[in-house]
């Protein structure tokens, strides 16, 4: 079982437009398809999810609406392999 911290939620749904972090982008989404289809089994804790809803609602540099944010985590939280 794997941890994911902070980075691998914001990397995979905050969108920046450098492209340097594209491959990161990348990752971190194979990663969390993964981990929602159950085929990697992952842990992660309430304060990881409340750092990545403070850090993408933020006003820089991502400034997300609390509304996409909430329905972005939502869909991770139900994800088949992850555990709390």
């Amino acid at each position: 079982m794997i941890f994911l911290d902070t980075n691998v939620f914001v990397e995979a749904y905050g969108r920046r437009d450098v492209e340097r972090v594209a491959s990161q982008e990348l990752a971190a989404r194979v990663l969390l398809s993964a981990v929602a289809h159950g085929q990697v089994a992952a842990t992660t804790s309430e304060a990881i999810v409340a750092e990545t809803a403070q850090v993408l609602t933020r006003d820089r540099p991502y400034a997300l609406p609390v509304d996409k944010v909430a329905a972005h985590l939502s869909s991770i939280l139900r994800a088949q392999g992850l555990r709390f």
